[in-house]
């Protein structure tokens, strides 16, 4: 079952990108968000990790883009953001 899910957010993940817009003076927008809970069974006690990854990029030629990747990261009473640039080029 996990392996027909896996298949199908592949396949959708593929399909939508196939048909991205990657002209001059358009924004690229998206980003990730996860969520993971530990228990630690020696302990016992909880802990749960947020993740939130904003991405904004912009097209400033035809399939070349610049932006910037940013976390937002909560670990219980830890919290930490972080922010890196990215360069993307498409090939035809």
């Amino acid at each position: 079952m996990k392996n027909a899910i896996f298949l199908l957010v592949m396949i959708l993940t593929f399909s939508f990108n196939s048909f991205s817009q990657v002209e001059k003076n358009t924004w690229m927008i998206g980003g990730s968000a996860g969520f993971n809970n530990y228990h630690n069974k020696a302990s016992g006690t909880n802990s749960s990790l947020l993740q939130i990854n904003p991405r904004l990029g912009f097209f400033f030629a035809d399939n070349f883009a610049v932006g910037a990747v940013f976390g937002i990261n909560n670990f219980g009473s830890v919290k930490s953001w972080s922010a890196s640039p990215f360069v993307r080029y498409y090939l035809k």
